[in-house]
């Protein structure tokens, strides 16, 4: 009996002496292991992010951990790769939660001749621990299998509120952000990697008390992936890579 006793007393203090003592570390962990899709981290920007890896929402598709890397000058890669007959998408999600402030973007890639069946999306989501799908705020790139739609998308979830706008690059350098607060959310879309009112392109003014105060509500992760519309092969057959170099986010109120 006092053997039994001893043995128990032992495993109790080993499975304590193990615990992380970082709690924030602790955490990442539960959120990695309770969506069984985030099967390594990478750094960029300042920040750690999750990259999804399996077969999972958005478009029924398949994401590939091997296709998210940081380079040499720490610039993010997302790339849909093509391997025999599958296809592969990427994304990552900040471990970090989010709230009020701006968001911004700055992106190398001709966005604005992405295949019709291709996605880019930079926006910000709830955690796992928030089973609300509909908090969320999205710049995305896409024609939803539509070549003749236009490209560009700010969303206001909560309210289903898109606006539509359509661009012509001549290089492949852009910057995005939204600006958000308690009562209002300003997308705007930028050449060049400055944003100002010289080189701004787009924007929309989303008032919260004109949709009866539908908006998103923080704590948010960030997210940014590059994905097939319904999981459909890209309408020119080829593989798409998107630099993305760098992520800014400022405190608001």
């Amino acid at each position: 009996m006092r053997k039994a006793v001893l043995i128990i007393c032992l495993v109790f203090y080993m499975g304590f002496f193990f615990i992380p003592a970082d709690g924030h570390a602790a955490a990442a962990n539960h959120n990695r292991l309770a969506d069984n899709r985030a099967t390594k981290h990478i750094f960029f920007a300042g920040y750690e992010w999750e990259v999804k890896s399996g077969h999972y929402y958005p478009g029924k598709n398949d994401w590939l951990a091997d296709n998210v890397w940081v380079d040499n000058e720490g610039f993010l890669h997302l790339k849909i790769t093509h391997v025999g007959k599958q296809w592969y998408c990427a994304e990552v999600a900040s471990v970090r939660r989010f709230g009020y402030g701006s968001y911004q973007f700055q992106v190398i890639a001709p966005v604005d001749k992405l295949d019709a069946n291709i996605v880019l999306g930079l926006f910000v989501y709830p955690g796992p621990e928030n089973p609300d799908q509909k908090n969320e705020l999205d710049i995305e790139f896409a024609k939803w299998g539509k070549p003749g739609q236009p490209i560009g998308n700010y969303t206001v979830t909560p309210s289903q509120k898109t606006h539509h706008f359509s661009f012509s690059l001549e290089g492949d350098y852009t910057t995005h952000q939204f600006i958000w607060t308690k009562e209002q959310i300003l997308f705007q879309s930028s050449y060049g990697h400055v944003m100002n009112d010289a080189t701004e392109f787009s924007s929309w003014l989303y008032n919260t008390q004109e949709y009866d105060g539908k908006t998103a509500i923080p704590p948010v992760r960030v997210h940014m992936n590059l994905w097939l519309f319904m999981g459909k092969s890209p309408l020119d057959g080829q593989e798409q890579e998107i630099i993305i170099k760098n992520f800014i986010f400022n405190f608001g109120t």
